[in-house]
């Protein structure tokens, strides 16, 4: 006899809708992040993830063999680039304040330029999008009067040795997404905390396992939204 969707058992009708409500809220949050990190997408750090990257979002400028380099672009400092270079004052460079990179390299600077060709001593890292240590081309860009607004210098930055990055995002320590140039320029101290509601809303989280067979098994545990201890940052960083 073949049956009708009335005559179908209710449990059955409640699981079939229970596992179609799954698979598309799976495909959701597969398209809010990517697992796979590489030049040009972001780190999102996790709520539970600690120490210098504790809330930080973090650009990848490269992922390859030798390692994994970034920007931490969410937080500011107190330093203007010519309180760090002093030499850049008769330029009028107090307009463009520093950010915090991360805890490499902190004698160094790296910035971001935003415009349609190559500046010179530069690597695109997205489709408008340029990175560069060269402190010739900086001058250059400020002696031209680049516009502030596309222009993003940090003094340090984020090192991964080779695969070290991927053992972290296997240990869930952070979110691989994409932002675009905007969202990158205009990220600041509160960038993360509406990202990690879009990712990994606060309450009761649901990890899904899947079984042989149609079925899956949820199991719940709460996130706790709480603060994780003092940022090592936090007296060079605002």
């Amino acid at each position: 006899m073949v049956l009708t969707p009335v005559q179908l058992p209710k449990a059955r009708v409640r699981n079939t809708v229970c596992q179609l409500l799954i698979v598309i809220a799976l495909g959701a949050l597969n398209g809010v992040h990517a697992r796979a990190p590489e030049a040009g997408m972001a780190l999102v750090a996790a709520r539970d993830t600690g120490g210098v990257f504790k809330r930080s979002i973090v650009y990848i400028l490269s992922h390859d063999a030798d390692g994994s380099l970034g920007l931490i672009v969410n937080r500011t400092t107190k330093a203007s680039l010519t309180d760090l270079l002093p030499k850049l004052a008769e330029i009028e460079a107090r307009d463009h304040r520093v950010r915090y990179g991360g805890p490499v390299g902190l004698q160094a600077l790296k910035f971001l330029i935003r415009q349609a060709g190559n500046p010179g001593d530069a690597v695109r890292v997205g489709s408008d999008l340029f990175a560069s240590g060269s402190p010739e081309l900086l001058e250059s860009l400020l002696r031209d009067d680049v516009d502030p607004a596309a222009l993003r210098v940090f003094i340090g930055y984020a090192g991964w040795a080779p695969g070290q990055l991927d053992q972290e995002l296997e240990r869930d320590a952070w979110y691989v997404v994409r932002l675009s140039t905007e969202e990158i320029f205009e990220a600041d101290t509160d960038m993360w905390d509406r990202l990690i509601r879009e990712l990994d809303p606060p309450g009761i989280q649901a990890e899904l396992h899947p079984l042989p067979g149609p079925r899956l098994v949820a199991s719940a545990r709460q996130r706790h939204a709480g603060d994780q201890g003092p940022d090592p940052a936090a007296d060079f960083a605002r």
